[in-house]
C-alpha cells in the first residue's frame, strides 16, 4: 500500500536543492507521516502482547507493521476458518484449566483487521504531517 501526493515531483525538486540535508529532509518527513499510521495501528493493534514497528528502509520509504515476533498478526487481520488441532508429541493438551485430549476442533477466529484500517483513517492525516514537517524546511 501507498499514497501518491499530488505536487510531489515540484516538491521533490525543491527537496533536492537543499543538496547534503535533502535525505534527512525527506526522512524527517516520511517519518512523521509514518508516525501517525503507527500509532493508529498501536491503537487499534488487538493483541497487548505483541508490538507495532517501523523501520527506516531508505530516506523515503518506511515499513511499519507488526514486530517479528508477532507472527498470528494475519490470523487477527483476516481471521482464520474453523480447523481441528492434532497434538504429535505430548498425549493431551491443556491451557492450565481445561484438558482437552489429543485433538481440539477449534472454532475458527473472526477477523480483527488493524492494520489496513489504520493505513486507511490515517493517510491523510499522514500526508498533512509530512507536508508540515516539509514546510519547516522549504519556507
Amino acid at each position: 500500500m501507498g499514497v501518491n501526493v499530488n505536487g510531489m515531483n515540484a516538491l521533490m525538486r525543491k527537496i533536492e536543492q537543499l543538496g547534503k540535508m535533502n535525505d534527512q529532509v525527506k526522512s524527517g518527513a516520511v517519518n512523521a507521516g509514518a508516525e501517525v499510521i503507527k500509532k493508529e495501528m498501536e491503537r487499534r493493534n488487538p493483541s497487548s502482547q505483541h508490538k507495532i514497528v517501523s523501520q527506516q528502509q531508505r530516506a523515503d520509504t518506511v515499513e511499519i507493521g507488526p514486530s517479528y515476533g508477532f507472527f498470528t498478526a494475519h490470523f487477527f487481520e483476516f481471521g482464520t476458518s474453523r480447523h481441528l488441532i492434532e497434538i504429535k508429541n505430548r498425549k493431551i493438551m491443556s491451557d492450565g484449566a481445561k484438558l482437552y485430549g489429543k485433538t481440539i476442533d477449534h472454532p475458527g477466529q473472526r477477523p480483527q483487521p488493524f492494520i489496513e484500517p489504520s493505513f486507511i483513517d490515517k493517510k491523510d492525516e499522514a500526508v498533512k504531517a509530512m507536508a508540515d514537517y516539509l514546510r519547516r524546511y522549504l519556507t
